[in-house]
């Protein structure tokens, strides 16, 4: 019985381990996408790949759970498939023995996503926000994109273009206020500092 359940649980463990890289990879790969813009626009890539490693845990909250189906998915289908779970019954063996360990493997596994979404994910979104904001305290323009509004405490920021590492040119500042009676948003102030 032992060996026939190492032969189920290496099997299962092995498509979990490759269906949660593969998932997690389709789940950070948008993020990728932008942090090379980050990179691009000045930031430095120590700063910028530290980011992504702080969006890790909440990705591997979502690529856990899509594992363990796919795994369970492939490892039963090819059982199924080859006979073998029928093999296992004729023989005498119930399919609460065959299960066992990966009902085991599978609740651990669901105390680690909960540990990630409850714990872990919080505080690294949080240590990645801080981080954004110290990238953006210590150098603006490289968060600041050209053609993009940018809505800073009721004020609608309007960038046209940079000029070289440090220089911006075409600003545009609108200030919005609140109407008191009908209580609907109207522009107060445009500034405008152009070249």
């Amino acid at each position: 019985m032992k060996i026939l359940n190492i032969y189920i649980t290496k099997d299962f463990v092995l498509v979990l381990l490759m269906s949660i890289m593969i998932v997690t990879f389709g789940i950070m790969g948008a993020n990728v996408l932008k942090i090379f813009g980050a990179i691009s626009r000045g930031i430095p890539i120590s700063d910028a790949f530290l980011s992504l490693l702080f969006y890790m845990p909440f990705a591997l909250s979502l690529a856990i759970p899509v594992g363990i189906f796919v795994a369970t998915m492939l490892v039963f289908g090819r059982m199924s498939a080859d006979n073998e779970i029928t093999a296992m019954r004729a023989c005498g063996i119930s399919v609460l023995q065959i299960i066992s360990p990966l009902i085991l493997l599978t609740f651990l596994l669901t105390c680690v996503c909960l540990a990630l979404q409850l714990e872990i994910g919080p505080y690294f979104a949080g240590r990645g926000r801080m981080l954004f904001r110290t990238i953006g305290v210590n150098r603006p323009l490289s968060i600041i994109e050209p053609g993009t509004p940018i809505d800073y405490q009721g004020n609608s920021i309007y960038i046209g273009d940079r000029e070289g590492k440090n220089g911006i040119r075409d600003i545009q500042i609108f200030q919005f206020g609140k109407d008191r009676k009908t209580d609907k948003d109207y522009l107060k102030k445009d500034i405008t500092a152009a070249n």
